[in-house]
């Protein structure tokens, strides 16, 4: 049993030293990938990524409740002031969007300030 032990704990060191250098061999390659990106595209990458998050973010919110409407209008027809106003913010929440675009540019963008 002391062999069979011996062997298992053997085998699983060299599992993890293996997957040890993969990940570090991941992770070079993945920083070598970067590097050959510029600088400016990594950057407009970025805010490309960001105004689509703010977009579905911001949509979200209006599109589900526009959905549950059409497909279920009494479950929606809520007459209380809570309804009213969780009603004028997810209708509204689609506005965000315009509204957070500017910030995003101004402070990623370094040609959108000038």
């Amino acid at each position: 049993t002391t062999t069979t032990t011996t062997a298992i704990t053997s085998r699983r060191l060299k599992t993890a030293r293996k997957l040890h250098f993969l990940r570090k061999k991941k992770k070079i390659y993945l920083h070598y990938l970067l590097s050959l990106v510029p600088p400016g595209i990594r950057r407009t990458t970025l805010i490309l990524f960001l105004i689509s998050l703010v977009y579905i973010v911001s949509f979200l919110p209006h599109l589900v409740m526009m959905t549950v409407k059409a497909l279920s209008p009494q479950a929606v027809a809520g007459d209380g002031p809570e309804w009213t106003v969780v009603s004028n913010l997810v209708i509204r929440s689609y506005f965000l969007n315009s509204a957070a675009n500017p910030f995003i540019y101004t402070f990623l963008s370094k040609n959108f300030v000038r």
